[in-house]
């Protein structure tokens, strides 16, 4: 595997600022792809591979260097980046050792000091001597080391899931494919031949006529077809939601955290453009690039309002609401490996009910007769089946709705206990939890 210094020199870097936990990994990955445009295809896919690979193997690295010093290191996060990223290459690279010894020593010696460099030798060639030290017997010890996940969040999933408890956590180590929602109102072939035009490889998505894939490494947002609206990058699973909400045209539909507008501008296209949309979200900056990307698809602005949703007051009702919840986002985790570092077994209960409080907000937004659709990107029980029982227990006048008649025949394979469910590894996208609920009076 060929490797140039200074891409090297970049993931030390990106690593760095990913660990001084300001800026999410995409984010920085994103940024290095879009202002480095003299790099090449194969040194993106390298650059995204350390960058990756490293961050996501934190947990594991952990206890090799534990294991070998004898005790846990204590360093800061230039240092760190460093003597991670030397650990990730010896065992999950095909990169020469000696290649990564004496460059990354060289690095350390050039932009810390001649004693930090000589403490990465230090640490790399005990590493490289030692070997990967033997792995725990402990079933629930072993896999947290091996795939690199907290033992609390290793145990629960293999409550939860069972055996294919493995299959998620290898899901969330492994590259990703990039989703690409196909414009409909531009015409799915044309997006296809738009691709086609730039040279750029995909696959039909299995469960969507309107959706492809292309390998991760390649920066979409370069393309001529991302610049002109052809394509948008989205998860399979959360384009299912967009199906699962069933847009019409001018029905009034509010999306309570539109964000960056991935689904807002989805109900847009589904709806032939036609339906009216409220986006709703309390930060201003992600509005603007909400604005973007409508102009950007060639879409109908939708109404939009920088407000919390606890603050907002309409004197009408809306036909449906799309309730995207913030949770803990665990179904997102190998898209966006940072969750692991800062999630709590607590949080997931006090994300539950905070999905509760701001759902008895919602509820009262909604026409007799018309919907809100409830989703998660998050496989938890407690933030999916479990909100929609408490929820229907305590509000006689709503009652779940058949999800399978909404979405595409080959996904309805993701309808688990009647209700919309995806898992990491179990199955090939993001773990999405989702559910559709009518108001009766």
């Amino acid at each position: 595997m060929a490797y140039r210094k200074n891409i090297r020199k970049i993931t030390v870097k990106s690593l760095k600022k990913v660990f001084e936990g300001k800026r999410p990994i995409g984010y920085v990955v994103d940024k290095v792809l879009s202002t480095n445009k003299d790099l090449d295809g194969k040194d993106r896919d390298l650059f995204t591979f350390l960058v990756y690979g490293t961050y996501k193997r934190v947990i594991t690295i952990d206890w090799i260097l534990r294991n070998i010093y004898g005790k846990k290191l204590y360093l800061d996060n230039e240092l760190k980046a460093i003597i991670y990223l030397g650990v990730f290459e010896i065992f999950y690279s095909n990169i020469p050792e000696y290649a990564t010894i004496n460059e990354l020593v060289e690095i350390a010696k050039r932009f810390i000091s001649k004693k930090a460099g000589n403490f990465v030798n230090f640490i790399l060639r005990r590493v490289i001597e030692n070997g990967f030290p033997e792995l725990p017997s402990d079933e629930i010890e072993r896999a947290s080391i091996l795939y690199s996940h907290p033992t609390w969040l290793v145990r629960r999933w293999k409550k939860e899931v069972g055996d294919d408890y493995v299959k998620v956590l290898e899901a969330n180590l492994k590259k990703k494919d990039i989703h690409l929602r196909l414009n409909s109102l531009k015409g799915i072939n044309n997006c296809k031949m738009k691709l086609f035009e730039e040279d750029i490889k995909f696959k039909d998505s299995p469960y969507l006529s309107s959706s492809v894939r292309v390998e991760e490494g390649f920066d979409i947002f370069r393309s001529l077809a991302f610049k002109e609206g052809y394509v948008t990058v989205q998860d399979e699973a959360s384009q299912l939601i967009s199906h699962i909400v069933d847009p019409r045209k001018n029905e009034k539909i509010l999306d309570t955290f539109a964000g960056r507008g991935n689904k807002t501008t989805h109900l847009l296209e589904l709806s032939g453009n036609g339906a009216i949309v409220f986006s709703l979200d309390k930060n201003r900056n992600k509005l603007k690039d909400l604005k973007e990307n409508v102009k950007r698809l060639s879409l109908k602005m939708p109404e939009i309002i920088n407000e919390k949703l606890e603050n907002f007051k309409v004197d009408f009702k809306f036909d449906k609401i799309l309730f995207d919840a913030p949770c803990t986002g665990l179904g997102t985790v190998r898209r966006k490996p940072e969750i692991l570092s800062r999630i709590r077994k607590e949080d997931i209960k006090r994300s539950a009910s905070n999905i509760m409080r701001l759902l008895n907000i919602v509820k009262n937004m909604v026409r007799i007769g018309g919907s809100i659709i409830y989703s998660v990107c998050s496989f938890e029980k407690e933030e999916g089946e479990d909100i929609i029982k408490s929820f229907l227990s305590k509000n006689r006048n709503f009652d779940m709705d058949n999800i399978s008649i909404y979405l595409p025949e080959k996904a309805k394979i993701f309808i688990r206990k009647k209700f919309f469910y995806t898992i990491p590894g179990v199955d090939d996208v993001d773990g999405f939890f989702a559910s559709r609920l009518i108001r009766l009076c």
